[in-house]
């Protein structure tokens, strides 16, 4: 009863298609679980798609930090995604 949707993340960072395939996957009714070896990856993701969506940047980033992660590395793609028209 669990969807799986894998969306691949390398060493080479992030790209648009794997942030809109993270918003496709957050439109799922019910809860999510986004994973990774540590978190950090899912994290940083999800936070690209918060953003992509037009969420709070700083409340993104308090989640995250309360979460126990540093979205910094990301916040400039964050800003530029959220400037974008939906």
């Amino acid at each position: 009863g669990i969807a799986y949707v894998a969306i691949p993340i390398t060493h080479a960072g992030f790209s648009q298609p794997q942030v809109a395939a993270m918003v496709e996957a957050l439109k799922h009714e019910g809860k999510v679980l986004a994973y990774c070896r540590s978190g950090t990856r899912s994290t940083l993701l999800w936070s690209l798609a918060q953003a992509s969506l037009g969420a709070d940047l700083d409340m993104v980033t308090r989640q995250a930090l309360a979460a126990g992660y540093d979205v910094s590395p990301v916040r400039p793609l964050m800003d530029m995604l959220a400037s974008q028209p939906r």
